[in-house]
């Protein structure tokens, strides 16, 4: 009985949060997207969604006309002059970035020699700190922490690293699972 129970467990947790999940997200975006709507047309099960798509679909369209792209480069600029907005906006970007694959986070799997303990696997970020007036020999290695979602940011010097033979997802998902997902 026991046994199922786990089976059970290991089966139906995953897909279960994944789905919880996937269904909160669409019900927020689609409640962002009624909000949009006039309110003859609000009762429309996933209008909100769909207004929500358009709207996208039309900002990508519009970007590559030129007086588009100069309007929002323009409200960009003034947004980054907020202190308080321009650190919330540019991570989203970055993370949106990311996200879509227009740029890859992780450049790199490498082991980083903990004091007098032993080794933690790290993820190279950046590789060029002369933006940030830091010395040219370190770089920025994100350590994933284990069953959970963070990490630390360290910046150590390049020479000081191992490189591995590992996939990005590999690597996250070795430490997400404290080293107990060893396969691909």
């Amino acid at each position: 009985m026991w046994r199922f129970l786990q089976d059970g467990m290991l089966v139906a947790f995953p897909v279960i949060v994944t789905v919880y999940t996937g269904i909160y997200l669409l019900k927020l975006g689609n409640l962002v997207g009624q909000m949009m709507l006039p309110d003859r047309f609000s009762h429309f099960r996933g209008g909100g969604l769909l207004v929500l798509l358009l709207l996208v679909v039309l900002a990508g369209l519009l970007w590559s006309w030129p007086p588009f792209r100069h309007g929002v480069g323009y409200c960009e600029r003034k947004m980054l002059r907020v202190p308080a907005v321009s650190s919330y906006y540019r991570v989203v970007k970055e993370i949106t970035r990311s996200a879509i694959g227009k740029k890859d986070p992780f450049t790199q799997v490498v082991l980083v020699q903990e004091a007098g303990c032993g080794k933690r696997i790290g993820l190279l970020t950046a590789q060029q700190m002369e933006e940030l007036h830091l010395p040219k020999q370190l770089v920025a290695v994100y350590l994933p922490f284990g069953t959970q979602l963070g990490g630390d940011l360290l910046l150590l010097p390049k020479e000081s690293l191992e490189p591995v033979d590992m996939t990005v997802e590999a690597a996250l998902r070795f430490c997400m699972t404290a080293g107990v997902s060893v396969k691909d």
